[in-house]
């Protein structure tokens, strides 16, 4: 990544993807199953004053998502909906 940062420079790629590359993307992405987000974080992602983001980790089977200045974890591979909270940051997340 380092590299990639020093070689490219700081315009060259953000990111995220542009809307009109995402067509690019499907043939580098299978989806094999989903996951229904938590009622909690769906909850608070319509509640959004600023920002939302979401991601994973896949490593060790968790999502993430953050919504403004509160980050939501939780296992997506048992199907739990035990979500752990950080919340009342200063800042968007």
């Amino acid at each position: 990544l380092e590299s990639q940062l020093v070689d490219n420079g700081p315009s060259s790629h953000g990111y995220f993807c542009e809307p009109h590359i995402l067509g690019q993307l499907g043939h580098m992405v299978e989806m094999c199953s989903t996951k229904p987000i938590p009622i909690e974080i769906s909850s608070a992602i319509q509640e959004t004053k600023l920002a939302t983001f979401m991601g994973l980790f896949p490593e060790i089977h968790h999502a993430w998502v953050s919504v403004d200045g509160r980050l939501y974890l939780w296992d997506y591979s048992d199907g739990s909906t035990d979500v752990k909270m950080i919340a009342d940051l200063d800042q968007v997340i």
